[in-house]
């Protein structure tokens, strides 16, 4: 049985909500609060980060909606891997402008690989994870329990982003 959520509010300190949810630090500094590197990280609550930051009220509420939303996807994901409906749409966008049938999932060197595809090959599974079908073999699934793919647009760019507990120290594009 998969453990529920721990839900985040205006009183979760930023740091700890950083620890349990690495993509959260990514949600943060879209809506402006950039403390997720800072020294009071771990000092300093949500609520308090965005509101010195001049976040209103209704903008703190939805930047928490954001976070619970991807964590809840998170804990409900099948086999591990969770899509965000952000990401869910994008993806949709993708395929039906490539006229594929799903998404695959491969590890290549320790690496996740991502690619659009007509269908699962042979020995792979084939899952459907908010309603995409996703194209994996056992091992990718192994290195991918846990992780969330997200949608995340910055002032450097958009596109998808996998956010995946056993990679650690690595390039940051996983």
């Amino acid at each position: 049985m998969k453990k529920a959520p721990t839900k985040i509010t205006e009183k979760s300190m930023i740091g700890a909500v950083i620890q349990e949810y690495p993509f959260a630090a990514d949600i943060m500094l879209s809506k402006g609060l950039h403390c997720v590197g800072c020294h009071v990280a771990f000092d300093e609550s949500l609520g308090q980060g965005a509101t010195a930051h001049g976040m209103d009220k209704k903008e703190i509420k939805q930047m928490i909606d954001a976070i619970n939303s991807r964590a809840t996807a998170l804990a409900e994901a099948k086999d591990g891997i969770a899509i965000t409906d952000e990401a869910a749409v994008k993806i949709r966008e993708f395929l039906k402008k490539d006229k594929k049938a799903g998404m695959r999932i491969t590890s290549v060197q320790g690496h996740i690989e991502i690619t659009f595809t007509d269908g699962a090959k042979k020995g792979e599974d084939t899952l459907i994870v908010n309603g995409l079908k996703v194209f994996t073999d056992k091992k990718a699934l192994k290195e991918m329990g846990g992780s969330l793919i997200d949608f995340v647009s910055t002032m450097h760019g958009s596109g998808l982003k996998v956010y995946n507990p056993h990679m650690h120290l690595g390039c940051g594009c996983c």
